[in-house]
């Protein structure tokens, strides 16, 4: 990287360092995740995608091209968005999750007990699809009642949300023990499965405010911090093969069922009037870190929901520091290190961004804003659980991003055209991650020899 800093800016753009490639990851025991059925779709017996009489035969395996470092310019495909290296990566890829809390081994029984229940014709991408459209249903419900996200929206929205995040996780906790139960497994539903969730985040987060009513500033916080760790937890999987479900017995699913149950609760019981509680006096005088950053100047006394912000953030730095921990000890290399950190500049440079200059006091705009900021994420994020996958080299300053800047700088200086700005913005982000998901699934699909919402008929009757 320092050697970097002294070449022509043109060479700068596409300076790679060849780092030494990773172990293969191994396998390890089904987890409550859609892409825990990911196994070795180009050579498992009981997968549909590796059926010899079906595939035509790979090309010899080229070396892992993950590690090698790149600034902006990642290496183009011949077509889509897969180089033909990066393909053959992921038809052999093998998914290697955390581990299961005592809640996962608990609920597990209920999970393969709903599973028995579907039908043997439901595809298990279906699955995961009908468990996003629960995200998608309450995230437009609360934008209807709420589009300016103060958090004022019917006691039973509430209540829908927590059902809808509950029926979601659910869902999501079924779809890969249905690939089992189908034997239709397939590297598909990692990228799937994960695409999925990182949509998810943007109705946890609405979720939240609905619940809670922060001041913007506090929401939009609480929002990149999200969205920042879950793309971590997918940046950690890129270096150390294995993606990160919880810390000691607190993980996904205590988080999501919680803030189900949160959610219903505060609807049926509370009515959000807990969080309005007057923090006591040495807490209203304590001068702790992030305290003005986070909840601001605010003129009313320091409330319930404005702590809980604090320590959501606090949650989630603690997350992110023990991820640069993790990733450091595993790659040792001080080179990789400094390359492997360097893949954290975008999502940093997008919440320090978003945090600045997104217009939190323009009630017109705020909900434009927040969708493009996580479309925008949402898009690096997917990107770099392909490129994980496909052992492909994910470059350090993505350049998807810069329409997100652009925006953001226009609108500081044209307060009045923000919501059209922003509303372009996120059709924009909403477009451009559409078409590079469905270029990705479609070469996937074509690779496999298998279809996204189908499952060959064939095969069933074989079971």
């Amino acid at each position: 990287v320092h050697a970097c800093t002294h070449l022509p800016i043109h060479f700068l753009f596409s300076c790679k360092t060849t780092m030494t490639p990773r172990p293969e990851p191994v396998v390890n025991a089904p987890n409550n995740d859609d892409s825990s059925n990911v196994t070795n779709a180009a050579a498992a017996p009981s997968n549909e995608a590796s059926s010899s009489s079906s595939l035509p035969t790979p090309p010899p395996a080229a070396a892992d091209k993950h590690l090698d470092h790149v600034w902006c310019m990642e290496e183009s495909p011949t077509n889509g968005v897969l180089t033909q290296d990066g393909l053959e990566k992921i038809a052999n890829h093998k998914y290697k999750s955390g581990t299961y809390t005592a809640l996962d081994t608990f609920i597990n029984p209920m999970w393969e007990a709903l599973t028995q229940m579907l039908p043997l014709w439901l595809a298990p991408n279906l699955v995961t699809t009908i468990g996003g459209s629960f995200c998608v249903l309450a995230y437009c419900v609360s934008a209807y009642y709420d589009f300016a996200m103060t958090g004022d929206v019917p006691d039973w929205v509430l209540v829908l949300n927590g059902m809808c995040q509950m029926i979601y996780f659910t869902l999501d906790c079924m779809d890969g023990k249905q690939a089992r139960r189908t034997k239709s497994s397939s590297p598909l539903g990692q990228l799937f499965d994960h695409g999925i969730d990182a949509l998810g985040n943007l109705n946890s987060v609405s979720s939240c405010q609905c619940i809670m009513q922060n001041p913007s500033k506090q929401y939009l916080w609480m929002h990149c911090a999200l969205q920042f760790t879950f793309f971590q937890a997918q940046w950690e999987e890129y270096y150390t093969g294995v993606l990160p479900h919880a810390t000691g017995n607190i993980g996904v699913t205590e988080v999501m069922y919680g803030m189900a149950l949160w959610s219903i609760t505060t609807g049926l019981i509370f009515k959000r009037t807990i969080f309005g509680f007057v923090m006591p006096d040495f807490v209203q005088e304590a001068n702790f870190p992030l305290r003005s950053a986070v909840v601001g100047d605010i003129t009313e006394p320091l409330e319930l929901r404005h702590m809980l912000a604090v320590v959501w953030i606090y949650m989630t730095t603690t997350l992110s520091i023990l991820s640069l921990i993790r990733v450091a000890q595993h790659v040792k290399s001080p080179g990789l290190i400094a390359s492997a950190f360097s893949k954290m500049i975008t999502p940093t440079l997008v919440c320090a961004v978003a945090l600045l200059y997104l217009p939190t006091d323009d009630p017109n705009s705020i909900r434009y804003a927040s969708l493009s900021l996580g479309l925008c994420l949402c898009l690096s994020t997917i990107k770099i659980i392909v490129f994980s996958m496909g052992r492909m080299a994910f470059a350090s300053f993505q350049l998807d991003t810069i329409p997100f800047f652009v925006v953001a700088a226009i609108g500081t200086q044209t307060p009045s055209m923000n919501s059209t700005l922003y509303a372009m913005l996120a059709a924009y982000y909403g477009i451009r991650l559409s078409t590079w998901a469905g270029s990705a699934i479609h070469h996937i699909c074509n690779r496999l020899n298998i279809q996204l919402f189908r499952i060959k008929y064939p095969q069933l009757k074989e079971e």
